[in-house]
């Protein structure tokens, strides 16, 4: 996934990250100072990110869009194509149980060699899970919330090929270890991350013992979120 770059001169128009800032900051309400406050930076980070002075990395799209309350990836599609906010059913009471509805997509996160990540993707339907467990797996509300599926058999044995997992949109830091749907460039993953500290990299591991670890420059890579449950199998 293109991140954005430097402007190569002062005739150079800003790169579609930057002119997405400056209008989804507009539109929100949010003067630069505003958003400068918010995020606790000097004014100027804010103009040179609007000017493409300064390259809007993964992490200005998060922390951004947590103040402007955007995905991340709103940054990356232009005005015309903006993704419709999507409203997931409320609760649904069937007596004794109570269940929450979770968008269900087909967008398949390679445990392999990769695929490509459409920004694009809805849900294709929705998956029911029991509230009670729901909440004891995550307090995060639902629309940040998906369930997708694993190719690949980089993850074995944790994840294998055909697992539908849930992913929780709003972890999107690899503070400590654990399991992610992450995007390096094009490509989408799931993952095991956890810091290399002596060489400041995220470090991606496969747990399939034959798949080499990578590290990574925290600013080369997206985390969508943190898998925080598997939700089935197919039984073969």
């Amino acid at each position: 996934m293109h991140l954005g770059c430097m402007a190569e001169s002062p005739h150079t128009p800003p790169p579609l990250a930057a002119r997405r800032l400056k209008e989804i900051r507009g539109r929100q309400g949010f003067s630069r100072q505003k958003l400068a406050d918010a995020l606790q930076v000097h004014v100027n980070q804010i103009q040179k990110l609007e000017n493409g002075e300064r390259r809007m990395t993964a992490d200005w799209m998060q922390k951004i869009g947590d103040v402007l309350k955007v995905p991340p990836n709103q940054f990356l599609i232009p005005d015309d194509q903006e993704i419709p906010e999507q409203k997931l059913p409320e609760p649904i009471d069937l007596g004794t149980e109570t269940f929450t509805a979770i968008g269900k997509y087909d967008v398949r996160l390679s445990a392999g060699p990769g695929c490509l990540v459409d920004p694009h993707a809805a849900p294709l339907g929705m998956y029911l899970a029991e509230t009670q467990w729901l909440r004891a797996v995550t307090a995060s509300a639902p629309e940040m919330l998906a369930i997708v599926r694993v190719d690949g058999s980089s993850m074995t044995p944790t994840l294998v090929d055909g697992d539908w997992v849930l992913v929780d949109r709003t972890q999107t830091k690899a503070a400590r270890e654990g399991i992610f749907a992450l995007a390096v460039q094009d490509v989408a993953w799931v993952k095991r991350l956890s810091l290399n500290l002596r060489e400041k990299k995220i470090r991606v591991i496969s747990d399939n013992t034959a798949i080499p670890v990578q590290d990574v420059d925290e600013v080369d890579l997206h985390v969508i979120g943190r898998v925080v449950a598997l939700v089935a199998r197919k039984v073969s």
